[in-house]
């Protein structure tokens, strides 16, 4: 490989240049440099050049029944080429040379990379440290705007979940929902979280991957407190009958559940494994007009929107 160590104050710069296509031309490349500790971040050099291919070799052309201590530059030597290409699954190239000559370094650009802040990880340790019960965020007193508070987060959450939902889903596009939301509830259940999460965990060993999906679940105002509190029951008759069998009814459509209830409406993360719940009359995008659930742990209440 070369060395242009000197060139990068000594640090280590891979050899290997990534490129697009093979040919006797001049194309603008990259050297990507190892990255460094730091105490200011994760610092990074990247360096730019101009570098002439000239003729290259498949790699695999030219390793194929090649003992792998033969030397890749004396195999190399032996076919006249100038350089190697060795081509990966996802359409790009590698390209390597050997010969400082054919390398024109122009630029060394040095950057940092923050960490990155996860912003869902946050949301959930100010949840930890809530009091059980509905978090009640009436809009007319907060600036929806301000980001820098994770409940303004989780607020703009359920409102996108709820006012984005029916450009997403055809058949009740057209139906009218309430345009109005006068508040949100953050709810706080720490047992039914626990539940929640150690299905999920149990689901991903068995299964691998596991969908989570945001539902509705639209209901009388005086029904909410015992939902947050106790969840809702599968063994429990629902007010509006059972129709699709056994279980917690949901929808994928704001606008099918707001049927059930038009001044309060939940939405719930649900936990979607095949031969557990019950689909209802999915549309060609795979939304479904009703999900039907028999385990409690499977869902897990997260907004209370009051219209």
């Amino acid at each position: 490989f070369l060395n242009i160590s000197e060139v990068t104050r000594k640090e280590d710069v891979f050899a290997h240049i990534l490129g697009s296509s093979a040919g006797n031309e001049f194309e603008l490349l990259k050297f990507g440099s190892k990255r460094m500790a730091s105490q200011q971040g994760n610092e990074y050099t990247l360096v730019i050049a101009d570098v002439l291919l000239g003729d290259s070799i498949d790699y695999a052309y030219l390793t194929k029944g090649k003992k792998r201590s033969e030397s890749v530059t004396k195999l190399m030597e032996s076919k006249h080429k100038d350089s190697v290409i060795k081509k990966s699954n996802n359409g790009h190239a590698t390209y390597t040379v050997y010969n400082a000559n054919q390398i024109h370094l122009k630029y060394i650009v040095h950057f940092t990379i923050e960490k990155t802040v996860d912003k869902e990880k946050l949301c959930q340790d100010v949840l930890k440290n809530l009091p059980g019960g509905e978090k009640l965020i009436n809009l007319s007193e907060v600036d929806l705007r301000d980001v820098s508070d994770p409940l303004i987060e989780m607020v703009q959450k359920a409102i996108a979940l709820f006012q984005g939902g029916s450009s997403q889903r055809s058949s009740y596009s057209q139906q009218s929902l309430p345009n109005h939301i006068t508040a949100v509830g953050i709810v706080v259940n720490h047992g039914i979280e626990q539940k929640y999460d150690q299905m999920l965990q149990q689901l991903k060993k068995e299964k691998g991957k596991v969908t989570e999906i945001y539902a509705y679940h639209a209901t009388d105002p005086k029904n909410i407190a015992s939902i947050i509190e106790t969840n809702l029951d599968p063994n429990r008759k629902p007010v509006h009958g059972n129709l699709h069998g056994k279980g917690c009814y949901f929808s994928e459509y704001p606008e099918f559940s707001i049927k059930y209830g038009n001044k309060t409406m939940l939405i719930f993360k649900l936990i979607l494994v095949e031969g557990k719940y019950k689909k209802v009359e999915p549309d060609k995008k795979g939304f479904c007009q009703q999900l039907v659930l028999q385990d409690a742990s499977m869902f897990k209440p997260q907004f209370v929107l009051h219209f």
